[in-house]
């Protein structure tokens, strides 16, 4: 009922509106490909770990400062969801991409535990700026031109772009990183400066920018709160999707040093994480006619397939196990728009950017409590057995899905 007043809403705002804002909104999309490519090659994302315990970092350490990036998510999230909300998703995105920057400068030039605390603060920042407000302006936009349900198909195409940008990021950084780390993070810092320049393009939907005038923060929250109150169901789906997620990025980082304890150079573990990336874009294209075939079965077969991925990972240290983390990769990254897809379809569009930033915060608090241990189990025994703590936890998740599904199940709101 709400969704159908929202829009009537939308369609009386947008009543009388020039073709040319119509044809400005739709630029968001092709607009938001370039930026999300940019903004996507991460030329840290495969030697970030490497690049730590290079500086004398301990895989204790690693876990720690990444507990400092997600505790640092789980403070800002929400409050910078809500800044997007009410002061537009454009601006929000702008100054994400400068502290983005300002992150990658910090991890060049800091040499102690508490320089790259600041450094990992920083970035989580510009991730928790980003994180919500550019998905709510697509999404958003797609609903100024009633074409919302070109959203998970979009969302898959951007999930391609995510990976193939990712790809040439993780090479690119790989290669350079066997020269020099201080050219992987310098590079890192300009292509920030590319996006920012490209996200001075992005045209707010007027809707929101009604909206915003009659919001406070406190009516905002206030808002949200009786959002979720009166559909729990949402944070349930949320903590779902994040748990799969925490365990698919929990993987991709702890694998740098896995593969490189097997003896495998930076070159060579950035060319495995290329093959992944084009693996995982070839997936997320698809997403939604895996969706579409499978529908709510993938939610149990997903985290079952990936469990089952994890242990070939463990079971040898040669090809295979190259396979089994390539396969687990896209067996993981699969479900990423198609959870945003089922999210985005029970949110209103006046609170989506904060209402996406607590679907970050529950993944947040995984990490948080997932990543450290794996670390400390990591340093005490092995890897191998934190991957194998990992796959367990894919399988509970697969087992327990299949039976709420066959019961009265949150996702039948779907």
């Amino acid at each position: 009922m709400n969704n159908v007043k929202e829009s009537l809403n939308i369609n009386k705002i947008n009543k009388g509106k020039s073709v040319d804002y119509l044809n400005r909104i739709k630029k968001n999309i092709k607009i938001d490909y370039m930026y999300k490519f940019l903004s996507s090659i991460d030329i840290s994302s495969a030697i970030w770990v490497l690049y730590l315990a290079h500086k004398g970092m301990s895989l204790i350490e690693i876990g720690l400062l990444e507990s400092v990036h997600h505790i640092t998510s789980l403070i800002c999230e929400v409050p910078t969801g809500a800044i997007a909300d009410i002061v537009g998703r454009k601006n929000t995105i702008i100054l994400g991409r400068i502290m983005s920057a300002i992150g990658a400068i910090l991890m060049l030039f800091c040499n102690s535990f508490l320089g790259f605390a600041i450094a990992f603060v920083i970035s989580a920042i510009s991730y928790n700026l980003n994180s919500g407000s550019e998905e709510a302006l697509v999404y958003d936009s797609l609903k100024v031109t009633g074409e919302e349900e070109k959203y998970l198909k979009i969302n898959g195409n951007l999930n391609f772009i995510i990976e193939v940008a990712q790809g040439i990021a993780v090479l690119v950084g790989g290669i350079l990183s066997d020269y020099s780390f201080t050219y992987s993070y310098g590079l890192a810092a300009i292509v920030s400066i590319c996006a920012l320049g490209i996200s001075f393009g992005f045209k707010e939907p007027e809707f929101h920018e009604e909206a915003k005038e009659r919001v406070t923060i406190v009516g905002h929250f206030k808002t949200c709160y009786e959002v979720m109150k009166s559909n729990k169901k949402i944070i349930l789906i949320m903590m779902f999707f994040e748990l799969i997620f925490m365990t698919g990025t929990t993987t991709h980082f702890y694998t740098q040093q896995y593969f490189s304890e097997m003896g495998y150079s930076r070159s060579f573990i950035a060319i495995i994480y290329v093959i992944s990336s084009i693996g995982c874009a070839i997936g997320a294209k698809f997403a939604y006619k895996v969706e579409r075939k499978l529908k709510k079965a993938m939610l149990y077969i997903v985290p079952m397939l990936g469990g089952a991925w994890l242990i070939v990972l463990i079971s040898s240290k040669n090809l295979i196990a190259i396979i089994g983390f390539i396969m687990f990769s896209v067996s993981i990254n699969i479900l990423y728009p198609v959870s945003s897809d089922y999210i985005n379809k029970l949110i209103p569009s006046a609170q989506r950017a904060t209402l996406i930033s607590v679907q970050s915060i529950c993944f947040s608090i995984f990490m948080i409590m997932i990543f450290p241990l794996l670390g400390v189990i990591g340093q005490v025994t092995s890897l191998r057995v934190a991957f194998i703590v990992l796959a367990v936890i894919l399988f509970i998740i697969s087992f327990g899905s299949r039976r709420i599904l066959k019961g009265n199940s949150c996702f039948k709101v779907l």
